[in-house]
């Protein structure tokens, strides 16, 4: 019979509950660039506007566009240059969200972000002047060539959409600090593969070297081989004594990049070289990469007249991009008469593919 004693130090079991919420937050940013700012002379009120422009999400598509005051918004503040954000067909968008998180700034002439300023905008607010950043700027602060905010007399403005997407809870349950689930953690997992980016540029044990112009990557066919099928085939007719292959038209940083996937599962370019890294994870088989071009580049578009030629003709290009054509196409459908009216309606098509031609011209008959 146990004694009082060992009762009291029996140790009790602790259960402990552990809940996380994340707030999902979908980011868009629209650049606009206006060049020769300074010889802007329009009246009190007067305003410049940019060309309309898109953001886009799985389910949900909005049309914006932004107006510069460059002598304020109402002559009370002439001394200010004053930004106006406009939502286009607001009646339908103000089901789709209730609040809206909006950042406004400018880039200097080192390319930093300055001028910052944000605003909470609920859908409300789209029938009154909270959509108005009255005083964004004032005109002595950005004429003022030690600010550097015009560089080569060019006005950079920055509009960041921010839209919360709703939350997400995870919950984990353990028993002295053991989870009841026996499993490696994913971070764990990850942190384990991470071991792979060692191998980068290191040529000991390497098998094969990948050649772009000067630069040199030391590689393993058997890494290559399993994560791409293109690689595969090449060297099963290649044969074991390839040990050289040279890449053209792909950029080292692109290059790079895809090989970080490879061996890491890992991209540090995104957004930025999106476009670039969804050609090639579409040519060498890499269906990983390609589903993470397409999302990040459908996550952060900011389609409008100026970029959507070139957005056509990589979705041309890429033809496995399923979702990111049907955000293409259907900004082409609906601002199809804007598009003909531009000097470069001809040239924009005339470098499509005659079957992804007749996929737009089918949408576009869909919806007359």
């Amino acid at each position: 019979m146990a004694s009082t004693n060992d009762a009291k130090n029996e140790e009790i079991p602790i259960t402990k509950i552990s809940h996380s919420t994340h707030i999902l937050v979908k980011q868009f940013v629209y650049e606009w660039k206006i060049k020769n700012f300074e010889y802007c002379h329009l009246s009190d009120g007067d305003y410049l506007e940019s060309l309309k422009f898109v953001t886009v999400d799985q389910d949900d598509s909005f049309e914006w566009a932004l107006e510069v005051y460059p002598h304020g918004y109402t002559k009370d503040i002439r001394d200010q240059v004053s930004v106006r954000l406009y939502l286009y067909e607001y009646d339908s968008a103000e089901n789709a969200f209730k609040q809206v998180d909006i950042q406004l700034s400018l880039v200097n002439g080192t390319g930093d972000e300055v001028n910052v300023e944000k605003k909470l905008i609920s859908k409300t607010d789209w029938f009154n002047d909270e959509a108005v950043f009255r005083n964004f700027i004032s005109r002595k602060q950005l004429l003022d060539e030690a600010n550097d905010l015009l560089p080569n007399n060019e006005l950079t403005i920055l509009c960041k959409f921010f839209f919360n997407k709703g939350q997400r809870h995870q919950s984990t349950l353990a028993v002295d600090g053991k989870p009841i689930v026996d499993q490696v953690p994913i971070e764990r997992r990850l942190l384990e593969f991470d071991d792979f980016e060692k191998l980068l540029d290191n040529p000991v044990f390497s098998d094969v070297e990948i050649v772009v112009g000067d630069k040199k990557f030391p590689a393993h066919k058997n890494i290559l081989s399993s994560r791409s099928r293109y690689f595969e085939n090449i060297f099963q007719t290649a044969g074991s004594c390839h040990d050289r292959l040279e890449i053209d038209g792909v950029e080292v940083q692109v290059m790079r990049e895809v090989l970080r996937f490879v061996y890491t599962g890992k991209i540090e370019q995104l957004p930025k070289l999106s476009r670039d890294l969804l050609v090639y994870a579409e040519k060498y088989e890499m269906e990983g990469l390609r589903e993470i071009c397409e999302r990040a580049l459908i996550d952060h578009l900011a389609l409008d007249l100026d970029n959507v030629g070139d957005m056509l003709a990589l979705v041309d290009k890429c033809r496995k991009a399923e979702n990111l054509k049907k955000v293409v196409i259907d900004f082409v459908t609906k601002h199809s008469k804007d598009l003909m009216d531009r000097k470069d309606f001809k040239a924009i098509f005339a470098v499509l593919t005659p079957t992804f031609l007749a996929e737009v011209i089918a949408a576009l008959i869909s919806k007359m």
